[in-house]
């Protein structure tokens, strides 16, 4: 997808025609699968020791050291209290929201995308990468759950 000079602040719509198309159909697609991502969510979290189904792959242990993010409690801080905003169904992927405490009354948005294998008596979850929206925030609406703008690139582009 082409670029173009103008980008949209965060919570505005961009209007680039690409844009509009993608956006169109991202909500179409994701009408159709975010619940089931979420049922997916639940019966991971819902396991015995859960902790014990959850790993990270090379490039997110790498994104947690340059991000400041504590992979040793992002299961019980983000994804275990976040909620899924997108699924991939093609690969078994879902995007996790959710929010790490950095001080009293402060919190860091984080979206982490999940790897699920569903295909042995367990769930398991593995960490692609993990990331701050904030960082890119024109790219998403208001509560940076639902990315609004596909012309300005993003690491994520790559992964989901």
């Amino acid at each position: 997808m082409t670029s173009h000079s103008y980008s949209p602040i965060r919570g505005e719509l961009c209007m680039n025609s690409s844009c509009v198309k993608y956006r169109q159909l991202n909500k179409i697609r994701r009408d159709k699968y975010l619940e089931r991502g979420q049922s997916l969510l639940e019966r991971f979290l819902d396991q015995d020791d859960v902790s014990t189904h959850f790993n990270f792959t090379s490039h997110a242990t790498k994104r947690c050291v340059e991000r400041a993010i504590n992979t040793r409690r992002l299961l019980e801080i983000v994804v275990a209290d976040g909620f899924a905003v997108d699924c991939n169904t093609d690969n078994e992927s879902i995007v996790v929201h959710g929010c790490e405490k950095i001080e009293k009354g402060k919190y860091r948005h984080l979206h982490v995308v999940l790897q699920l294998d569903t295909n042995g008596p367990y769930i398991e979850a593995k960490v692609v990468t993990v990331f701050d929206p904030k960082a890119s925030s024109h790219l998403y609406n208001d509560s940076l759950d639902f990315r609004v703008c596909w012309c300005q690139p993003h690491e994520l582009d790559a992964w989901v």
